[in-house]
C-alpha cells in the first residue's frame, strides 16, 4: 500500500571487494548516492572513486575527509591539498573552493596501495565535519523519498543529495488559490507536483480555457457544516474499507493535510500531517527542517492543503493555508530522528466542513504504550506503493502496534539505534495475511508518507496517537522495505508540549 509516511533508514553494510565480487570486478559502494567506485582498470595497486557533494547552504571552503578501512600509500585528487597522520584518514583541503546549493559537485580521487597488503576500501566520508557516508552505520532514508529507479516522467533533473534520492511526479493542475503566493527560490527535495502558483499578473490562468495550463471546470462547492462539532468525527457516511493500501473516499479522513514546499517556480508535495485545531497542524520535525539539521525551513515556503483527496486534481472546498510559525520540539535530534515532531501554526484559521475537520489529541490519562500494543491503528497518505509508484489518491493502511522488545528483536542493528521511550513500532514483520487469498502481502507506509498520523477509533471518536517517522530501506536501495516494522513518534509522550503550542484546542 502506502510506502511513504515516515522517514526511512537503511542498514547498507559495506561489503568488501572479496565478498561481493570476483577478482577484477568493481566493488559495491556503501552509499551509492554519495560515492561510487570507478570500474577497475589495468593499473595494479590503484583504484579510483567519485564523490558527489551537495549542500543546502553555501560552503565557502572545502574540508573533505576520506577514511579508509586499511592503510594506503597515497590518496590523490584534483581539487585540493592532501594530508594524513595515519594513512587511513586523508583530509583534502581547498580554502578557496566554494560549494553552492544546486547541482552536485563531483570530486574524483584515487587510492594507491601495496598489492601485497589488503586492498583499502572506503569506510567513511565527512564534508566540512559532517558525516555523509559511513559503511558501518545504518544510513537514514526518509520516507518522503524514493530511489530514482521508480521515477515517473520528470520535469527536470533533481540535485543528488547525500544519502537521499528524490523522485518527481507528473505536474498537477492549478488548484484554487486564495491569494497570490510569493516565490522563494531555494532548492529543496521532495516529490514534484508543480502547482504553477500564479503571480498577480497570471491569475487568469486559473480560468477554464485560458493559458497554457487548461483547468477542468470545477464541481459545485462543498457544503459547510452548520456548527463545528467536536474533534475526531467523520460527518460523511463513508463505506467501510479493507486494509492493504485501499484507496479512501473523500471526506473519510478529514484531518489529513498535504504539506507542500515552494521550489523555484512551483510547489512540491513533501509530507503529510494532521489537523488538530482551527489553526494548528502536527507533522514530523524532519519535514520542516533542513537536511541533517535542526535549522527550520522558511515558513513562507510552506503551504498546507486541507480537504485534498487527489494530489493531481483540486476541487472547490479544498482549503489552502500558509504557515505563520513552525514549532519543532526543542529536543529533536536530526541524526537519530529522536523526538521527531513539529507543530505548524497557520496564518488564518480553517473552516470546519464535511471534508476538513480536526482529529482529537490522545487522552492524557492513557499515555502508557501498553494501551495500544496489539491494536490496529489507521494511517493514510499519498506515499509510494509496493511497486514504487506515487499514489495519486489518499490511501489507507491499518497496522498493529508491537512492543518495543518485539521491534528491536526483529532487527536489532537498526531499531536499537532509532527507537526510544518516545517512539513505538507498528506493522507486519512478514507482510499482511490476506484472508481471502491465504497469501501474505506487503502492507506498510513508506517514502512520501512522513508526518502523517496514526489514529485509533474509540467510542466513535478518532484519536491521534503517532506520526510516521522512520523505516528500514531495502538493501542497496533508498526505498522502504515493507517486511520490517515502521517507527512512529509517540505523540502521547509530547502532550504537554503540544498543548503549549496548540492554544485553541
Amino acid at each position: 500500500m502506502i510506502i511513504a509516511l515516515c522517514t526511512f533508514l537503511a542498514l547498507l553494510a559495506a561489503p568488501t571487494f572479496e565478498q561481493n565480487s570476483g577478482a577484477g570486478s568493481t566493488p559495491i559502494s556503501p552509499c551509492p548516492n554519495v560515492f561510487m567506485y570507478e570500474p577497475t582498470t589495468s593499473e595494479p595497486g590503484r583504484w579510483y572513486g567519485n564523490i558527489n557533494l551537495s549542500t543546502d547552504s553555501t560552503l565557502h571552503s572545502l574540508w573533505l575527509n576520506i577514511v579508509l578501512d586499511s592503510k594506503a600509500d597515497i590518496l590523490g585528487n584534483w581539487v585540493g591539498d592532501v594530508s594524513t597522520t595515519d594513512n587511513k584518514d586523508f583530509k583534502i583541503e581547498n580554502a578557496d573552493m566554494q560549494i553552492n546549493p544546486g547541482p552536485a559537485v563531483g570530486v574524483r580521487f584515487f587510492v594507491q596501495y601495496n598489492t601485497l597488503n589488503k586492498t583499502p576500501r572506503l569506510l567513511m566520508i565527512r564534508l566540512n565535519g559532517r558525516e555523509i557516508c559511513n559503511a558501518n552505520t545504518p544510513q537514514p532514508v526518509r520516507p518522503d523519498i524514493v530511489d530514482q529507479e521508480t521515477r515517473r516522467p520528470t520535469l527536470r533533473p533533481e540535485t543528488p543529495r547525500p544519502t537521499l534520492n528524490v523522485i518527481e511526479t507528473k505536474p498537477i493542475r492549478n488548484p484554487p488559490i486564495e491569494s497570490p503566493r510569493p516565490v522563494y527560490p531555494r532548492p529543496t527535495s521532495g516529490v514534484n507536483v508543480n502547482l504553477n502558483i500564479p503571480s498577480s499578473d497570471q491569475q487568469n490562468q486559473n480560468k477554464p480555457g485560458f493559458g497554457p495550463f487548461p483547468v477542468t471546470p470545477q464541481p459545485q462547492a462543498r457544503p459547510t457544516v452548520a456548527s463545528p462539532s467536536q474533534c475526531g468525527k467523520v460527518v460523511l457516511n463513508a463505506v467501510p474499507l479493507v486494509v492493504n493500501g485501499t484507496p479512501t473516499l473523500e471526506g473519510q479522513w478529514p484531518w489529513q493535510i498535504a504539506l507542500y514546499q515552494t521550489q523555484t517556480v512551483d510547489n512540491k508535495y513533501i509530507c503529510g500531517g494532521t489537523l488538530v485545531s482551527h489553526k494548528h497542524v502536527i507533522t514530523a520535525a524532519h519535514c520542516v527542517t533542513r537536511k541533517a539539521s535542526q535549522r527550520l525551513v522558511d515558513q513562507n515556503t510552506l503551504t498546507v492543503y486541507l480537504g485534498k483527496h487527489n494530489l493531481r486534481t483540486s476541487v472547490d472546498g479544498v482549503q489552502i493555508r500558509f504557515v505563520k510559525e513552525i514549532f519543532v520540539n526543542p529536543e529533536y535530534n536530526a541524526s537519530t530522528f529522536s523526538r521527531d515532531v513539529a507543530v505548524l501554526e497557520l496564518r488564518e484559521p480553517v473552516t470546519y466542513t464535511e471534508w476538513v475537520r480536526p482529529a482529537c489529541l490522545w487522552p492524557d490519562n492513557e499515555i502508557d504504550l501498553k494501551n495500544v500494543i496489539g491494536k490496529k491503528g489507521s494511517v493514510v497518505g499519498w506515499g509510494f506503493d509496493e511497486t514504487g509508484v506515487a499514489t495519486e489518491e489518499l490511501s489507507l493502511v491499518e497496522m498493529p502496534v508491537v512492543s518495543q522488545e518485539t521491534c528491536i528483536r526483529s532487527y536489532s542493528e537498526f531499531f536499537v539505534r532509532f527507537t526510544s521511550d518516545y517512539t513505538y513500532c507498528a506493522g507486519y514483520r512478514d507482510g499482511y495475511l490476506n484472508e481471502k487469498t491465504g497469501r501474505r502481502e506487503s502492507t506498510s507506509v513508506c517514502n512520501g508518507d512522513s508526518g502523517g498520523g496514526m489514529v485509533f477509533k474509540q467510542n466513535g471518536i478518532w484519536y491521534l496517537r503517532g506520526l510516521v517517522s522512520l523505516s528500514v530501506a531495502r538493501p542497496n536501495e533508498y526505498r522502504c522495505d515493507p517486511t520490517h516494522y515502521v517507527i512512529f513518534t509517540d505523540l502521547a509522550k509530547f502532550l504537554p508540549w503540544i498543548y503549549s503550542k496548540v492554544s485553541d484546542y
